[in-house]
C-alpha cells in the first residue's frame, strides 16, 4: 500500500488499505495502538478526502470510532458502507460488531444472517457471527455454528479462542483446556489466557499462576484486558479490575466488548467495573 501511494498519492483505495491494515495490527497485537491508530486515522482522513464513497475507508474510520467509544458515530459510519453496496457482506459483517458490543443483539444477529446470506464460503463471516452469538449468550448456537464455520475455513486463526471461550462460559472447562491446548502451541500455549482462566476456575491455580507469569514477563506480553482475563478466572477482582484500567488508557480492543463478553461477569457488579462501563458510553 505505502508502495502505490509513493506511485500515485491520489490513490483513495491504497489509502484506506493503509488505514485498515494499521487498524488490524493495532487489534491483534502486532503494533502498538499509540503508534498505529494515528496512522490509521491520518490514512483514513486522507482516502476519504479523496473518494467519500470507499467503503473500505468508511469501515477503517467506524472501527476508529469505536476505539474511541464513539458508539453512535461509528453506527452511521458502518451503515455507509451498506447504503453504498447492499450487497456487502463484509459491510454487514462489521455493523453487526458496533451493534452487539453495546448489547443490541437481535439487530447484530441479523446483520451477521445477511452477511452469511451473501458470503456463505467466508470464515471471518462466520467466525464474527459466532462471536456475536456468544457475546448474546446463545453458547450452544455458537457452538453449533462453529462446526460449520471449521468446515468452510479450517485454518482460521481465531478458532483457537472463541471456541474455548464458548466453553468457558458454559463451565465446561475441561473442555476448554482440551480444545485450547489442541489448537494453540508452543509459547502461547503457556500463556494463554483461556488456560489461565480454566485452570483458576477448576482450582489448579499452581498452573494458572505459570501461565500468569509466562503472559507477565515474556517482552511480547499479552494485552492488558488478557491479563484481567486471567485474574478473572481467579477471581481476584482488583487486579483484574486495575489491568482493564490499563487496557481502557490503552484502548485495548478487547474492552469494546466489556459490556457484552461473560468472561468479565464476575465484575459486573463491582463499582469500578460500572465506572470503566460509563467512560466508555456503554452504561
Amino acid at each position: 500500500f505505502n508502495k502505490a501511494v509513493a506511485l500515485d498519492p491520489n490513490f483513495g483505495l491504497a489509502w484506506a488499505g493503509i488505514a485498515e491494515a494499521y487498524v488490524f495490527m493495532s487489534s491483534t497485537g502486532e503494533a502498538d495502538p499509540n503508534e498505529a491508530v494515528p496512522k490509521a486515522k491520518l490514512a483514513v482522513k486522507k482516502a476519504l478526502e479523496l473518494d467519500d464513497s470507499l467503503a473500505e475507508a468508511h469501515v477503517s474510520q467506524a472501527l476508529l470510532m469505536m476505539n474511541d467509544w464513539d458508539w453512535s458515530g461509528a453506527d452511521q459510519e458502518f451503515q455507509r458502507p451498506i447504503q453504498l453496496n447492499q450487497n456487502n457482506s463484509q459491510a454487514h459483517i462489521n455493523y453487526a460488531a458496533v451493534l452487539s458490543a453495546q448489547g443490541k443483539h437481535e439487530q447484530a444477529l441479523q446483520e451477521g444472517r445477511d452477511a452469511l446470506r451473501l458470503d456463505p464460503s467466508s470464515g471471518d463471516v462466520y467466525y464474527n457471527h459466532i462471536l456475536h452469538l456468544f457475546h448474546a449468550r446463545r453458547f450452544d448456537e455458537a457452538l453449533s455454528m462453529s462446526k460449520k464455520g471449521i468446515e468452510v475455513d479450517p485454518e482460521h486463526p481465531r478458532w483457537m479462542t472463541l471456541i474455548p471461550r464458548i466453553y468457558l462460559a458454559q463451565g465446561r472447562f475441561a473442555e476448554a483446556i482440551q480444545e485450547t491446548e489442541h489448537r494453540v502451541e508452543g509459547d502461547e500455549l503457556k500463556r494463554s489466557p483461556n488456560l489461565g482462566y480454566a485452570y483458576a476456575r477448576i482450582g489448579r491455580r499452581r498452573e494458572a499462576e505459570m501461565v500468569l507469569d509466562a503472559a507477565l514477563h515474556r517482552a511480547d506480553k499479552l494485552s492488558n484486558a488478557a491479563i484481567a482475563i486471567i485474574y478473572t478466572g481467579m477471581d481476584d477482582k482488583e487486579h483484574a479490575l486495575d489491568w482493564l484500567e490499563k487496557a481502557y488508557q490503552e484502548r485495548d480492543t478487547i474492552m469494546t466488548h466489556l459490556k457484552v463478553d461473560p468472561v468479565f461477569d464476575n465484575l459486573r457488579s463491582e463499582q469500578r467495573f460500572k465506572e470503566l462501563l460509563r467512560r466508555m458510553h456503554l452504561d
